[in-house]
């Protein structure tokens, strides 16, 4: 068994390359689902979204929040509004 522990430096640069990793990844899914253009026309619900890129509403819910996280899109909860 090996003494030598991984640096801080080091496991930070791992969480920063899976991050990068997972919003590279994200940003793909996006392109694919044709969810960038979607939104590009007008906001949307996360059914509406749904049903413009045709796929499941949890994924039109789940996709945008993510792209939120890295900064790529704003998500606005505005169910309490009037």
């Amino acid at each position: 068994m090996s003494d030598a522990s991984p640096t801080a430096e080091a496991f930070a640069d791992k969480i920063f390359r899976a991050a990068w990793h997972h919003g590279a990844f994200n940003s793909y899914l996006g392109d694919r689902l044709t969810g960038f253009d979607a939104l590009a026309e007008a906001s949307a619900t996360a059914a509406e979204l749904a049903e413009r890129i045709n796929t499941q509403p949890r994924c039109a819910i789940e996709w945008p929040e993510m792209m939120a996280v890295y900064g790529n899109l704003i998500v606005v909860d505005d169910v309490g509004s009037s």
